[in-house]
């Protein structure tokens, strides 16, 4: 390993590694809720050291092991009955949930989506609009952001690739300036 690893912000204790889910990594303490508890098995442990570091340091790394439906679903849904729609969202919000962290966030944030779609076929602007609209409202709701609007986020980033072995959305959520 080329980087140090670091105690956790919140408690203290070193981290340790799970080897019942490569490269994961969750703090030592059970009642803390800091840690990484999935990332892409294609990450390497020197990977995984920077993105345990960087959560101590007004960073927050979320890996949400799905995709998430895009604009046009959501519309499709909302369009053919409002209930589906609304059921789509909610099905979606508590997904989505299960990955959160469980602690406030400060802000105001900038945050870097990274989506990692089974196949090329979906429009990067109808993934990124279904999923970030979907995450901000589960974010909202569990508590850890207080509003979702421009003075908590700053600044959206968006990325895509393709692993069709491994679809998924990974966040970097960091204390703008």
């Amino acid at each position: 390993m080329s980087e140090q690893i670091k105690p956790c912000a919140i408690c203290g204790e070193y981290p340790y590694f799970d080897d019942l889910a490569p490269f994961a990594v969750k703090c030592k303490n059970n009642k803390c809720t800091n840690g990484i508890d999935y990332v892409a098995r294609s990450h390497s442990l020197d990977d995984l050291v920077s993105k345990w570091n960087a959560l101590q340091h007004n960073e927050f790394f979320i890996v949400i092991p799905h995709e998430l439906p895009a604009l046009n679903e959501i519309l499709g849904a909302t369009n053919s009955n409002r209930y589906v729609g609304a059921a789509l969202k909610k099905k979606s919000m508590q997904l989505v949930a299960l990955y959160l962290p469980n602690k406030t966030l400060p802000t105001p944030l900038t945050a870097d989506f990274l989506f990692y779609s089974k196949n090329a076929r979906k429009d990067p602007d109808n993934i990124a609009s279904g999923a970030t609209k979907i995450i901000f409202d589960a974010m909202q709701q569990k508590g850890i952001l207080v509003n979702d609007g421009q003075k908590q986020i700053r600044q959206l980033h968006y990325r895509f690739a393709v692993d069709k072995n491994n679809p998924r959305i990974e966040i970097t959520l960091k204390r703008a300036m």
